[in-house]
């Protein structure tokens, strides 16, 4: 009995030894790289605070970082300026920020617990205005003198540090240090829709650096909704990896449309409906998909073209007779322009409102931030009853990372289908909006690919012992904030033949861009089906993970076990 007593004391004492020190305060709640990060916490009588040093160190993910520190009459200021060397940064996105002990490291966080948004490096911020021209207080916000926001003091105290980071901040937009670039208007009426967002070029190097500050102070000052300040970095998810499949073309397209059983399904009904597609694809315009990239494929790099064209091409071999609208949001580097992204989904939660026909959104792209104007339109288009597929994200985001409990991989708006948009349930299907992220399994059984975000990466190498191929792990796995809510084949050679088949010229293209495709396709069939609503995620699968299109007709197969 005396033993167990110790043993627990004994671990109860380590615990609270290992316990990070309460903060009280973190300003700016985000950061770019060279900004400085400022932490409030209540002075310590065991441990050393100077004007440059201090015996606590600030962790942000799984990165250390050692701080500046002021000593005030209750509390202590800790300074951290972030680096700008991207190999030290923190995974980007929403992060935990601990300050801990010497020689201490903080244990596993809950995932509402992260409390810090790592930022890359910003050059452009969004504003949002609704039809007013004030913030609540009658403080006007031009968007063409982002200054203003600085008008009227909102904090109490800072530190020397930070007070001189805000100073500069606002000498730099008095000078000039940002450019008003474009207003866009956004149509409907539904949460962010029917506002302008206004984005503005931040030339100086001091704001990009210190533009946590200058979201921050946005925030504080505003009323919800009326303005909000974000980086415009919307991106897709990259799709270059080094897989080796020895499956020949025709064989590798047949299984992924064995392994959704597309062949074993009737012809679709006459229910309209409309998929709305933001990508880098509009057929109406001049290149109708600019995107192009560099890929490897069995040791062979080539120029491999089209992105948001190939996702059509997907959607419609599943359902040929869905009707499709596009939105060019994102330019031939893959990088989207968030205004444009913002534009297509109230387009779709518009068309959504009108209650003629079903709306489905498909986004294949990502960003790694909790941005709130994004999720603004995702919201809207929700709300307004439109269902949202969105591609899971690729292990390429999480290359350079150092990994481990203290960081995840993170893709937006697929880390928001777990979300409640509005609606209920009724006989098993939703009455309002759903959103859907699809990852990407492999073509003959649901494991997930290697290239999904989350996954071991592997690639194919010889041994020079032995000369064998043998599989090299070249990237380990990094925790995720939320998993797929179903998953598809993503693996394929495009373009298709009317039958499926690859066409002469295809090339290989992979990753959950082209696995989310296929339950958008899945999607129109079960409106063209007749089915009133949107269904759960597990109303697509027929016993494991996997999409499966008998669970529409409801034919699935299910083997019974008797006893």
């Amino acid at each position: 009995m005396n033993r167990a007593l110790t043993a627990f004391l004994i671990a109860l004492l380590l615990s609270v030894a290992h316990a990070a020190v309460p903060v009280i305060e973190i300003y700016p709640k985000q950061a770019a790289p060279g900004g400085l990060i400022q932490v409030k916490i209540d002075s310590q009588s065991d441990e050393t605070c100077t004007g440059t040093t201090s015996s606590l160190s600030v962790w942000i993910g799984s990165h250390t970082y050692q701080a500046a520190c002021e000593d005030h009459d209750n509390y202590w200021f800790l300074i951290v300026a972030l680096p700008e060397d991207p190999l030290r940064l923190p995974q980007m996105g929403p992060q935990v920020l601990n300050v801990m002990r010497a020689g201490e490291r903080p244990g596993r966080p809950a995932p509402l617990e992260r409390n810090i948004q790592i930022m890359d490096r910003v050059t452009g911020v969004l504003s949002v205005q609704t039809s007013g021209t004030s913030t609540g207080d009658g403080h006007p916000v031009n968007p063409q003198k982002l200054s203003t926001l600085f008008n009227r003091s909102v904090r109490q105290t800072d530190s020397v540090a930070v007070t001189r980071a805000r100073n500069a901040v606002v000498q730099a937009l008095n000078g000039e240090g940002a450019t008003l670039d474009d207003a866009v208007d956004l149509p409907g009426s539904v949460g962010i829709c029917g506002s302008t967002i206004y984005r503005s070029q931040l030339n100086s190097a001091v704001l990009q650096r210190q533009v946590g500050i200058l979201i921050q102070q946005a925030d504080l000052i505003a009323d919800e909704a009326q303005i909000m300040v974000a980086p415009d970095t919307a991106r897709q998810p990259p799709s270059d990896s080094n897989y080796w499949s020895d499956t020949p073309p025709d064989l590798l397209n047949g299984y992924a449309w064995n392994a959704i059983r597309l062949n074993s399904l009737n012809d679709a009904g006459q229910n309209p409906v409309t998929v709305h597609l933001i990508d880098t694809f509009d057929p109406q315009l001049s290149p109708p998909d600019p995107f192009t990239t560099q890929l490897t494929f069995k040791g062979r790099t080539f120029e491999s073209t089209g992105h948001g064209s190939r996702v059509a091409e997907l959607i419609r071999h599943v359902a040929p007779t869905a009707h499709m609208t596009f939105t060019q949001a994102c330019n031939g580097d893959g990088v989207c322009s968030l205004s444009a992204v913002m534009r297509g989904l109230c387009l779709a939660s518009a068309e959504a409102l009108v209650n003629t026909h079903s709306v489905i959104v498909h986004l294949s792209l990502a960003t790694p931030y909790d941005h709130p104007i994004l999720h603004g339109g995702v919201s809207a288009a929700a709300m307004s009853g439109a269902a949202l597929v969105f591609a899971y994200g690729n292990s390429d985001r999480c290359l350079g990372r150092a990994g481990g409990p203290l960081d995840y991989c993170n893709a937006y708006p697929a880390d928001w289908s777990g979300d409640a948009w509005g609606g209920t349930w009724s006989g098993g299907t939703w009455s309002g909006g759903m959103a859907y992220s699809v990852g990407a399994s492999q073509q003959t059984n649901p494991t997930p690919q290697t290239f999904q975000r989350g996954q071991h990466r592997w690639t194919w190498d010889v041994s020079a012992s032995t000369g064998n191929k043998v599989a090299v792990r070249t990237q380990s796995a990094m925790p995720v904030a939320t998993q797929p809510s179903l998953s598809a084949p993503g693996f394929f050679f495009l373009p298709l033949t009317d039958q499926g088949t690859p066409a002469s010229d295809a090339k290989p293209y992979w990753g959950t861009s082209f696995a989310a495709p296929l339950v958008t396709g899945a999607l129109v069939r079960w409106v063209q089906a007749g089915h009133a609503g949107w269904p759960k995620p597990s109303a697509l699968r027929c016993g494991d993970l996997r999409l499966d299109l008998r669970s529409i007709s409801g034919s699935c197969w299910r083997q019974t076990t008797h006893r």
